[in-house]
């Protein structure tokens, strides 16, 4: 086990970083892996070291779990939504920079000599409980984006001819900004390896679940926003000027005004 050593080092300086750190840490962390497959016959066998690429994931979801507790994430939803967007990414840009690092270690192998072989195994098999874990960040993330531009039509206040009749009509929705409130339920779930190579997935849908409600009752209130700016824009005769303000009123890439004006044009 002697070559296991400077994986085993690289990992305890691992623990001991502030999370900040890790995404430009983790090339060095795969390196030794990589390390250890050419020069270890123990470790050169793609079963044992899709193990050790297993554990290295694990840890790296508990140390975001630990800089992300689930019950924080979502709770801020509820008060005040925003500020830990940028936590929610440093976490994405960590993980995402490790699979990178798997790939670009991976094709280093490719390149050597041939008396070394490649890690010619599924890259699912490693990186299937983190990519569950990453998916869960991504919609977490994409929740908080909405939720706070929820948030900000709530606290809106715009100008120009229609601006009152708009101001009025967006702060007006009977809800907001309620999906913060349908985004409690969402919570980082707590890890379920399976074992060693053989990957299972969560029995439990909730966070799924959970996550469809939200989107429902963000459909519910985009539906009920464009009904009432709809009868806002009903005495607005500029069309023109109305046009450049509604984008601004848009909670997702997804949402479209064209209805809206179907009457006015």
């Amino acid at each position: 086990m002697l070559h296991l050593t400077p994986v085993q080092q690289k990992l305890s300086e691992v623990l001991e970083m502030d999370f900040h750190q890790l995404k430009d840490n983790v090339a060095a962390v795969m390196a030794e892996v990589g390390l250890l497959w050419t020069h270890s016959e123990f470790y050169c066998r793609p079963r044992r070291i899709v193990v050790l690429l297993q554990e290295i994931c694990n840890l790296y979801i508990q140390l975001s779990r630990g800089f992300l507790p689930g019950q924080e994430v979502i709770g801020v939803l509820v008060s005040e939504p925003g500020p830990v967007l940028q936590d929610i990414r440093l976490v994405i840009q960590t993980l995402q920079a490790l699979k990178s690092a798997f790939c670009e270690q991976q094709t280093q192998l490719e390149l050597q000599n041939q008396a070394t072989p490649s890690w010619t195994f599924p890259s699912h098999l490693v990186f299937f409980h983190l990519d569950t874990f990453l998916n869960r960040l991504l919609s977490i993330q994409e929740v908080h984006l909405v939720t706070v531009r929820f948030y900000q039509l709530d606290q809106a206040v715009l100008t120009g001819a229609s601006g009152t009749l708009l101001t009025v009509g967006i702060q007006g929705v009977p809800g907001l900004p309620g999906p913060g409130e349908a985004a409690v339920g969402l919570q980082l779930r707590p890890h379920r390896p399976g074992g060693p190579g053989e990957p299972t997935p969560d029995p439990l849908p909730t966070f799924e679940l959970e996550l469809d409600r939200f989107w429902e009752q963000v459909l519910d209130l985009e539906t009920r926003l464009v009904s009432v700016l709809s009868k806002a824009l009903e005495d607005c005769s500029e069309v023109a000027s109305a046009a450049k303000v509604l984008p601004q009123t848009r909670v997702r890439p997804g949402m479209h005004w064209s209805g809206l004006f179907s009457c006015h044009v």
